[in-house]
This record gives C-alpha cells, sequence and structure tokens, in this order.
C-alpha cells in the first residue's frame, strides 16, 4: 500500500500545477472548516457581552456615548472594506490557486 501511494505521489509531483491546485484546496478548506468554528464561538461572545451590556445599562451602572461608538463602528468598517480590496487585488494575482482555496473553503465552512 505504501508503495502504490509513494508512486501515485510521484505521479503527481510531476505536474506542480496540480499540486499547488491541491495544496490551495486542502488549505482552503481547513481555513473553512476553523472559520466557521471560530464564528460559532464569536456569536456566542458576542450575545454574551450584549447581554452584559443590556443588563449593566438596565441597572444604571453603564452610560455609553452611541454617537461615539457609531463613529468608532464606522470608521473600523471603512477599514476592513479596504483591508478587503487589497485582498481581492493580491488574489486575482493567484486566482487558480484563489478559485481552489476558495472551494475548499466553501466545502470546509459547510462541513459539519
Amino acid at each position: 500500500m505504501a508503495a502504490g501511494l509513494a508512486a501515485w505521489i510521484t505521479d503527481y509531483a510531476a505536474s506542480p500545477a496540480l499540486a499547488q491546485l491541491g495544496g490551495s484546496y486542502i488549505g482552503g478548506f481547513f481555513i473553512g472548516w476553523a472559520f466557521r468554528r471560530f464564528l460559532k464561538m464569536a456569536a456566542l461572545v458576542a450575545g454574551a457581552v450584549f447581554a452584559g451590556i443590556a443588563i449593566l445599562k438596565g441597572t444604571g451602572w453603564l452610560d455609553l456615548d452611541w454617537g461615539a461608538l457609531e463613529a468608532q463602528i464606522l470608521q473600523s468598517m471603512g477599514a476592513l472594506q479596504r483591508g478587503a480590496v487589497g485582498l481581492k487585488q493580491f488574489l486575482s494575482g493567484y486566482l487558480p490557486s484563489a478559485g481552489a482555496a476558495g472551494a475548499g473553503t466553501f466545502f470546509g465552512f459547510r462541513k459539519k
């Protein structure tokens, strides 16, 4: 069995493009899987934070400046948007690998 696996790897090692696409797909799959786990935990933490803020605001222990908070959030969203545009330009140079990584990320995110 090990000899068959070694021969299979040797056959595909001759094709660097195929190896690059496969590696990108596998990397994307694990990124998607990890991102899905991260989103679940982030949702739980955000819910706990919002519940804590609501409790503290209801008891009068906390007074928030909503205008300043909104300005900070808008500034952060603008920075994230500029970063996403830069990432898009970077990935367009690596389109075949980015496509395979995107497919892997999609299927990794869907994996339960």
